[in-house]
């Protein structure tokens, strides 16, 4: 995932299944990933939506649902938590646990092979 960039997204400041967008962490190839304040419970969340352009491609809108199971499924210290999915202003999401630090991508290059 590239880190974001510092232009406005006009996601930002959005409600998605109870959360408020407050900023752009990165973007990736099937999307981009937020922090969020999940507001019932006041802690951050990270929210991956879906980028527009995937929304018309059958096979990408398929791999969220089966991301989202499989992700249900595990249970991991190093795996984040997923706590549920949604779709709002026509975009499909998921609502995860955020977790303050680097990306896999930066670390990597930081350190090489794990």
């Amino acid at each position: 995932m590239e880190p974001a960039k510092a232009k406005t997204d006009p996601l930002v400041g959005k409600l998605f299944g109870g959360c408020r967008i407050e900023r752009l962490i990165g973007k990736g190839g099937m999307g981009a990933v937020y922090l969020a304040t999940q507001l019932n419970l006041d802690r951050p969340v990270a929210i991956k939506v879906l980028a527009p352009d995937i929304l018309d491609d059958e096979e990408s809108l398929q791999r969220l649902p089966r991301e989202a199971k499989i992700v249900a499924n595990l249970s991991h210290p190093n795996i984040v938590q997923l706590y549920f999915t949604g779709k709002e202003y026509n975009f499909p999401y998921l609502v995860m646990e955020y977790v303050d630090g680097q990306s896999l991508g930066a670390l990597l290059r930081q350190s090489g092979k794990i």
